[in-house]
Order: C-alpha cells, then sequence, then structure tokens
C-alpha cells in the first residue's frame, strides 16, 4: 500500500476528539486532535493543549522536525491513546499536520 493510502486510511478511521475527552477514552483508541503545541518537555514529549485541557503528546522527529514544533504552533494530529497504570494518558502520534 502506498504511503498516501496508508495515511487516508488513518485519518478516515480516527474518531474527532477534544483533549478532555481523550483523557477518557479507551486504552489504543485511535482519535484526531486539533490543538496548539504549549511547549517541548524533552526527547519526542510536547504538550498540547485545545479549548478543553491539555496533554502530553508523543510526536516522532520522523514525522515532523522539531524545529517546526514550537510554542503556538497550531497542528492536527491522529494518535493512538496511550493510557498506563502509572502514568498520565499521553497520545503516541501516527500523524501531524501543521494548520
Amino acid at each position: 500500500i502506498p504511503l498516501s493510502s496508508q495515511q487516508s486510511v488513518v485519518t478516515s478511521s480516527a474518531q474527532k476528539a477534544t483533549v478532555a475527552q481523550v483523557l477518557k477514552a479507551a486504552d489504543e483508541a485511535l482519535v484526531s486532535v486539533e490543538g496548539e503545541i504549549v511547549r517541548h518537555i524533552r526527547g519526542d514529549d510536547y504538550e498540547l493543549k485545545d479549548a478543553t485541557g491539555t496533554i502530553r503528546v508523543d510526536i516522532d522527529d520522523s514525522l515532523i522536525s522539531a524545529q517546526n514544533l514550537k510554542a503556538g504552533t497550531k497542528v492536527s494530529v491522529v494518535a493512538e491513546v496511550d493510557v498506563s497504570r502509572f502514568k498520565a494518558t499521553k497520545l503516541d502520534v501516527q500523524q501531524i499536520t501543521i494548520q
């Protein structure tokens, strides 16, 4: 499957959600969230916010250059919800688009 076909499959099966909804979502749910980068935490971890709250997002540097992810950058992400028993819920980003 060409990459562009895979991307459209990922995007179309993702449920549009707010940060507040993601924080209550099931582990491994595929979601689409729009928001703004608040800050770079460390490594691949960033903080993302929308009108409903903030969440940690793991954005692999193979998806986008860290130089493009400054505080205030508006993005749309397709990601898998990662619910951990001992850590805060976060998003493992599979696709990111700067708006």
